[in-house]
């Protein structure tokens, strides 16, 4: 019974075996052509890959379901690859050294042209000064020549002190004090006696004569106080006389004197050359006695009046 059972076993296992492989020489020359294989080789691929895939440990991937119980690694900042700073030093440098070199080459010609025009144009306004002071000279003599009063003791016939109003108060004292005489000289004389024997009379706003014209001004308080006032105002007004008779270099100065005692003293005097060319002074304080006075005849210090 069991032989029979065996038999019978082993022929099934036998007819099976037969079975599958005629059905699998069939199948394989059924199905062995090139697109039949890529399929096969290809599902084959797709499920190992899906079969690695299954095995493999699930990653974080932001932003889905699946990592909301995975833990999230940290994220690592991005390498940044930069230019060493010696590198951008070195370039600056040579940039700025470039630049400046550069810019010398280019500008050196300009540079010196400019310096040629500045020097061109520097001399140009040297030479239009000295004829725009050529021109101021020769309109104040113009104007001197047609200011003034007719005087007959000068060749050019006119005396001017530079103010219109003094030059008419000295030619009608002069006019009237000089006398008859044509003698220079004597005619002078004859002013000067007429001033020192005025009043002398000290006012508060004759006592410290100052700046340019300071002269004129003196002057015009003598005559416009009816001809009186201190030694300022008597050497001013005789010295503008004296020009109009020809005295040409006749001059008033605010002196420091030394006194016979000794001490020392303000003072004001007329510094004059005579017509024989003697250098003189002349002294209204010493009355007729300081008419003529040679120079250095007593210790005297010139103030600087016109500056101060």
């Amino acid at each position: 019974m069991y032989d029979r059972y065996d038999d019978s076993s082993r022929r099934s296992r036998e007819r099976r075996s037969t079975r599958s492989s005629s059905r699998s020489s069939s199948r394989s020359s059924r199905y062995d052509s090139p697109s039949t294989r890529r399929a096969s080789t290809s599902g084959r691929t797709r499920r190992d890959s899906s079969s690695t895939r299954s095995r493999r440990p699930r990653t974080q991937v932001e932003g889905t379901r699946s990592t909301r119980n995975v833990a999230r690694e940290p994220r690592r900042a991005p390498r940044r690859r930069g230019i060493p700073p010696i590198t951008l030093l070195i370039a600056v440098i040579l940039s700025a050294g470039i630049s400046v070199f550069a810019t010398h080459c280019v500008m050196k010609p300009k540079i010196v042209e400019a310096q040629k025009a500045e020097k061109k144009a520097n001399n140009e306004i040297a030479t239009l000064k000295s004829e725009v002071d050529s021109l101021q000279e020769a309109i104040k003599k113009a104007e001197s020549s047609n200011r003034g009063v007719e005087s007959p003791w000068l060749a050019s016939g006119k005396f001017t002190s530079g103010d219109d109003t003094l030059d008419k108060e000295v030619k009608e004292f002069v006019d009237k004090n000089c006398g008859k005489s044509k003698d220079v000289d004597e005619a002078a004389l004859e002013v000067y006696k007429a001033i020192a024997w005025s009043e002398y009379v000290e006012r508060d706003d004759a006592q410290d004569p100052k700046g340019k014209d300071w002269r004129q001004e003196y002057a015009r308080k003598y005559y416009e106080h009816d001809c009186t006032g201190n030694c300022y105002e008597y050497a001013t007004f005789l010295s503008f006389c004296l020009q109009y008779m020809g005295y040409d270099d006749a001059i008033a100065q605010a002196c420091i004197i030394e006194k016979e005692s000794g001490d020392w003293g303000d003072h004001g005097l007329v510094f004059v050359t005579n017509t024989d060319g003697s250098k003189c002074m002349c002294d209204t304080s010493y009355g007729v006695n300081g008419w003529m006075i040679p120079a250095g005849s007593y210790n005297v210090q010139i103030k600087d009046v016109a500056n101060a």
